[in-house]
């Protein structure tokens, strides 16, 4: 009984043993491993607290459907990092990251509301740990709009 025990035993410990990464190395750069040299990862993945990570993609809404332009300043909270504020449908904009605070501005391709999906950030963490700290939004004449409001989704 004793024999058959110890073979069971064996059996469970070489699978266990089999089943385990234990001292897998982990590649700078990959999923889920450190971030390589400079914050880089590899395509697709985005370097937050110096671990490589996919990125969380979230729209920005301006609250004034008469606002051309605007100026933005984000807040990061710990754990929560912007990594890139991206331009599209002919919005025009720069965006500067100073952390714990991402500064970026942005106008209208035209004289028209600005497009719903034209500003996006990519973080590394969840939209819900960056802040909106300040906006400033103009409209056509450049005057400024008093109760204009950014909303990061």
């Amino acid at each position: 009984m004793s024999n058959r025990f110890a073979v069971l035993m064996m059996m469970w410990f070489s699978l266990v043993v089999s089943a385990c990464t234990c001292g897998t190395p982990c590649t700078p750069g990959a999923k889920d491993c450190t971030c390589k040299e400079a914050s880089v990862c590899d395509e697709g993945l985005v370097c937050g607290e110096n671990k490589c990570v996919a990125p969380t993609t979230a729209g920005v809404q301006v609250s004034d459907a008469n606002a051309r332009g605007c100026e933005v300043l984000l807040t990061e909270s710990a754990g929560n990092t912007v990594t890139e504020v991206t331009f599209s449908n002919g919005v025009e904009g720069a965006f500067v990251r100073e952390a714990p605070r991402v500064a970026f501005s942005f106008v209208a391709p035209t004289d028209a509301r600005l497009p719903s999906a034209g500003v996006g950030v990519s973080i590394a963490g969840a939209p819900s740990g960056i802040t909106v700290s300040k906006v400033s939004c103009v409209d056509s004449a450049g005057q400024k709009l008093a109760n204009a409001t950014v909303t990061i989704r």
